[in-house]
């Protein structure tokens, strides 16, 4: 790809002209209406920027070719508005997406003829208001100083930051920066794409379902069964609509999972669901100290305290503000759903996962903050949601689904919940708040104003947060401490060729058995490394931004920075110990892991620490299409035996068969393990 690509680069910096007509035509299709509205202006001008920076572009005629090509392409969409006025919404694509033209409409309608100027810089507008401020027959004067004005000050904006990335760039060698820049450019578009693939196909699959839901309520309106729950959840006044009857199907669906997850529990256990198990491995995979102190501050928001005092606070509110029915539904929400939860709790008996300096009290199933937050805030958002236009309607809702989504987060992070008690309480939580949805939907109600009652519910949220952190946040980071159990065992226990007291395989980042653990060392971490580094191994290289910087560029300086780029786990850890020994005979780059594995021989007063780990060679086989550089594949098949003897040959070690007691497709029920005694003894 480079070989193709870099080419080019060098003939447009060697063609000055020409690179500036390829910055102008750039600029001018982020402008442009409709091709503008496609077109990632960030990304394509954050690029023209880099280059820049590199050196590879003029800096002064890149910006003033930049510069005019922003103004020639709002220009040319102004003229076509202009001249074509109306009659463009009857040509394609507006035709058939006149919510293009909308956006910008109602933008243009808000800011007047100031719209062009900070239009330009809000991508969802941006290509179409120059378009809009034609159709409107904005006069040519303003609209020629409002486009040159923001031109000039579009251009630099957009470009500087990728100016600054290539001037610090500068620290690598060119061909690795040309690397970089072609594959950051190509993962850039291809992030973009595939985000506007996803929101399109929300999109689409939105509107289908949504029209599929009105036919299906339209043809089935009489049908008596129906049309009796369409007359009681609907207002009395007025005829059915199918949106309270969308709410009573999601309610039903919403009902059915739960009860079948909740049958599912009672019968099989939490911690014997397999999807349970990959989560809940995978976060103590991720874990760090820096997420923790975060998750536990997010996990506050979700305590039953909080909506406590928001349940007290917003119910005084309503109160004095009139709205007795938001009032009195807000009160029985809360009523309800901390009661149904203590209930439920209380009767399917699901225990919490275990791995934690100190487990939290209670039963599991489901979790009362996922189920809290999901409730009052989805309750909440609807109240004030109601009667506001689309698009704040739309930011409320988003809103409430990143913080319902993140406190859920929390609880399966920190490890307090399996998967399977968020998505009970998730789905707990949706099907109360659509049943006092419908309740509230049933009779005409003056709107509440939704940013007096926002900033409300921050101010007491904040409030009880503060309580919670000044009173809980010390003892919570230390509850959430990730512990692992530890076992005592004889010498002789560890020795012995019948019975395999330690794990034979190591896990991978879901505790999915995924390797052989054929080495097991007696001995304290300083010990084992002191010995390494003194019989030739080397500690391998912590991975930062300059070694994945070159790893991406495929400028590897030696064998060690082209092993496999993620960290080999066991118990969810990663390894303390890893060392590497290239054994220049056999072209073959040895690798050891080691990892506390919680057992512990007590010998002449001293606990000391039996390690596990893996010992494989990593040899050259071919060469990868993406850098051409020599590739690292790991030969498994090599006997411990005959790959340990010459290495460890001078302390105390025996090789013995162990055999675990399940099988495993995929990994041999018996290996040879080594077995390294104390390097002292």
């Amino acid at each position: 790809m480079l070989e193709i690509i870099q080419p080019y680069i060098h003939w447009l910096q060697a063609n000055p002209l020409i690179a500036g007509l390829v910055i102008f035509l750039i600029s001018l299709s982020e402008s442009l209406a409709v091709v503008g509205f496609l077109i990632p202006g960030s990304i394509t001008m954050t690029a023209i920027g880099t280059l820049i920076g590199a050196g590879i572009f003029p800096f002064w005629s890149s910006m003033i070719w930049a510069i005019l090509g922003a103004i020639a392409g709002d220009s040319c969409s102004y003229w076509l508005g202009y001249y074509f006025k109306d009659s463009i919404r009857r040509v394609w694509p507006f035709s058939q997406y006149p919510e293009w033209l909308a956006g910008g409409e109602a933008f243009f309608a808000k800011h007047g003829g100031k719209s062009v100027f900070f239009g330009r810089f809000v991508g969802p507008v941006r290509a179409m208001v120059p378009l809009i401020a034609g159709m409107m027959r904005m006069q040519p004067q303003k609209f020629i100083i409002a486009n040159v004005t923001s031109g000039i000050l579009w251009a630099p904006s957009y470009l500087l930051p990728g100016v600054l990335i290539g001037a610090a760039s500068e620290a690598l060698e060119p061909k690795v920066f040309t690397h970089l820049i072609i594959w950051g450019l190509i993962t850039l578009c291809m992030v973009w794409v595939s985000l506007w693939l996803i929101r399109m196909s929300i999109t689409l699959l939105y509107r289908k379902i949504n029209r599929w839901l009105f036919r299906f309520w339209r043809s089935h309106k009489n049908t008596v069964f129906i049309k009796t729950i369409a007359n009681r959840v609907s207002h009395p006044r007025y005829a059915p609509t199918h949106v309270q009857m969308n709410r009573v199907l999601l309610a039903a669906i919403c009902t059915g999972l739960f009860i079948g997850l909740a049958i599912s529990i009672c019968r099989f256990g939490s911690s014997h669901i397999h999807a349970n198990q990959v989560i809940y491995h995978l976060m103590r995979s991720i874990h760090s100290n820096l997420l923790r102190h975060f998750m536990v501050s997010v996990t506050f928001l979700g305590k039953a305290s909080t909506f406590i005092a928001l349940l007290a606070g917003l119910f005084i509110w309503f109160c004095y503000l009139g709205q007795w029915r938001a009032a009195g539904h807000w009160l029985l929400l809360g009523i309800l759903n901390l009661g149904s939860i203590h209930v439920i709790k209380h009767s399917i008996h699901s225990a919490r996962p275990t791995g934690l300096l100190q487990t939290p009290s209670g039963w599991s199933f489901p979790s009362g903050h996922t189920e809290l937050s999901v409730s009052f805030f989805g309750f909440l958002a609807i109240l004030l949601a109601a009667r506001t236009k689309r698009r704040t309607r739309k930011a409320i809702y988003w809103l409430t689904l990143m913080v319902c989504s993140t406190i859920a987060l929390s609880r399966l992070y920190l490890g307090a919940h399996w998967l399977t008690d968020v998505i009970g309480g998730a789905l707990l939580g949706a099907v109360w708040t659509m049943v006092f949805a419908i309740s509230y939907r049933r009779t005409s109600h003056e709107a509440i104003d939704p940013l007096p009652t926002l900033i409300l519910s921050i101010f007491i949220m904040g409030i009880v947060w503060v309580w919670n952190y000044n009173n809980h946040y010390d003892a919570a980071i230390r509850h959430y401490q990730p512990i692992w159990q530890q076992h005592s065992i004889s010498h002789s226990a560890w020795q012995n060729k019948k019975q395999n007291i330690l794990p034979l395989y190591r896990t991978n980042y879901f505790g999915q058995d995924t390797q052989v653990l054929n080495i097991q060392w007696q001995a304290s971490f300083s010990e084992i490394k002191q010995y390494l580094l003194d019989h030739g191994w080397s500690p391998t290289t912590k991975l930062n931004w300059l070694n994945l910087l070159k790893r991406m560029s495929g400028q590897i300086e030696n064998k060690q920075e082209n092993l496999p780029l993620m960290p080999r786990f066991y118990q969810d850890q990663a390894a303390p110990l890893t060392f590497t020994k290239y054994i220049k005979q056999d072209q073959q780059l040895l690798t050891l892991h080691l990892w506390d594995s919680n057992y512990r021989i007590t010998k002449n007063n001293q606990t000391i620490v039996i390690w596990v780990g893996t010992l494989y060679p990593y040899s050259t086989t071919k060469k990868t299409w993406l850098h051409k550089q020599e590739r690292l594949q790991i030969s498994r098949l090599v006997s411990i035996k005959k790959l340990a003897r010459p290495i460890f040959s001078d302390l105390q070690s025996e090789i013995i068969t162990k055999c675990n007691s399940k099988h495993l497709a995929h990994l041999p029920q018996c290996s040879q393990v080594l077995l390294i005694g104390t390097i002292n003894g």
